[in-house]
């Protein structure tokens, strides 16, 4: 399904991910990194996350 590749893509990003995050704020979770990311697109605060862009055009 949909959901379990954004999952399984989002757990091989997530280890890169988390490089860019300070120590004391690094997400415990692939997902939380991805609701974050959700939640500051939404409010278009922030440049789209480079995972999330890759999770993206995986799914198109």
């Amino acid at each position: 399904s949909n959901e379990e590749d954004i999952r399984r893509i989002a757990a091989i990003g997530y280890k890169e991910a988390i490089k860019f995050f300070p120590e004391e704020k690094r997400p415990t979770s692939p997902e939380r990194i991805y609701k974050k990311s959700f939640n500051k697109a939404n409010k278009k605060t922030i440049a789209p996350n480079p995972v999330l862009t890759k999770v993206d055009d995986l799914i198109k």
